[in-house]
């Protein structure tokens, strides 16, 4: 499973009742054999959207017939 962006709260500042929201960009995978969470280096990543929130993607699986690797392509949504 790959779960990437959504919003977060963040911190009220002082004299402030609350705190705003901010999109997020992180990328998290899952490992349903190993039941554990990772988060890979964004420099293991090439290219990629910038933070956002309310996106769609999918999962476009490589083949090793021509060598191609699976890819993530993630698609509209909002930056806040």
């Amino acid at each position: 499973m790959v779960i990437f962006g959504g919003l977060a709260v963040e911190e009220a500042e002082e004299g402030q009742e609350e705190g705003g929201l901010v999109s997020l960009g992180d990328l998290w995978l899952y490992d349903y054999r190993h039941n554990t969470w990772s988060q890979p280096l964004r420099s293991d990543v090439q290219g990629g959207p910038g933070p956002r929130f309310a996106h769609a993607a999918c999962l476009l699986e490589g083949s090793a017939e021509d060598g191609s690797r699976d890819r993530v392509v993630v698609y509209g949504g909002t930056r806040h």
